[in-house]
């Protein structure tokens, strides 16, 4: 009788480690005295899921892919690349699902959806709510099955400007005439004020002078009215802007006005002296 099947018990002595690979052998009697051997391809052992490479992470991108982002100005889609996270050498990632929810795990908002062996996607037509947390999670499916998964950190949706704040400047002469301002108070609802950008400008006009300056995320500065060309006599304010986090911009706020004066205080001399009496 000819069989084309066959199960091989294991000795008790030898263990299917994680890592080992098994060739099954055949040999085929042709007659008592020829035969042909041939053999499978090979199984490989695999104990373990997918793995996550070090300093890998899934990551929200902007539409391009070129950078990570941790708030948005759009809420009505969202970009994620999990490039290089997950990696399998003995059988392979098979597959890639991801979901998208409130929670890390979360699938409240899409998913989970099967995406094949794609390592990046965008989410259209969604309605992100503004200054709720999303999180994204990638799993990874080896060819046997068993998953990986990797949860991202959160992306904020924000359509707030900044709140803004208070400005206050005074002036002083040293060696040279110094204008210095410092502000407080600006705040941010949904995300968090990542720089602030200043001018100066005439006070009564409101014409700027020169055109708005980082610092940063310095609350205070103090510039040099001859190097920056003040006028005499004339009154000027401190303006101040904040930006958050998603790209928005404050209203510009205004400093008290101060007066810029390069001259110095005038003596006068007594010519005539008249007596002075008080009448009763």
């Amino acid at each position: 009788e000819k069989y084309n099947r066959a199960i091989y018990c294991m000795p008790a002595t030898v263990n299917l480690d994680h890592g080992m690979q098994f060739v099954f052998y055949i040999r085929a009697w042709h007659n008592f005295h020829e035969y042909t051997i041939a053999n499978s391809s090979g199984v490989l052992v695999d104990t373990t899921p997918p793995r996550i490479g070090m300093a890998r992470a899934v990551r929200f991108m902007d539409s391009t892919f070129s950078k990570e982002v941790s708030f948005t100005l759009n809420l009505t889609e969202v970009h994620i690349d999990w490039y290089r996270v997950f990696s399998d050498a003995e059988t392979g990632i098979e597959r890639y699902m991801t979901s998208l929810g409130t929670t890390q795990g979360g699938n409240e908002v899409l998913g989970p959806l099967d995406l094949g062996s794609d390592t990046r996607v965008s989410f259209f037509d969604l309605s992100l709510t503004p200054g709720v947390s999303y999180y994204t999670t990638v799993y990874a499916y080896n060819n046997l099955g068993m998953l990986t998964s990797m949860p991202s950190k959160d992306l904020v949706p924000d359509r707030e400007d900044p709140l803004t704040g208070v400005v206050k400047c005074n002036i002083e002469f040293k060696d040279n005439l110094v204008i210095r301002a410092n502000w407080y108070g600006f705040e941010d609802l949904h995300s968090f004020i990542s720089n602030y950008e200043w001018s100066i400008g005439k006070s009564t006009t409101k014409e700027m002078t020169h055109s708005f300056t980082s610092s940063f995320l310095e609350t205070s500065i103090h510039i040099d009215a001859l190097e920056y060309g003040l006028e005499n006599g004339v009154s000027y304010s401190i303006f101040v802007r904040a930006i958050d986090a998603a790209g928005h911009i404050s209203a510009a706020v205004e400093s008290n006005p101060v007066i810029v004066d390069y001259s110095q205080p005038i003596g006068c001399s007594c010519q005539k002296f008249v007596p002075y009496v008080e009448a009763i």
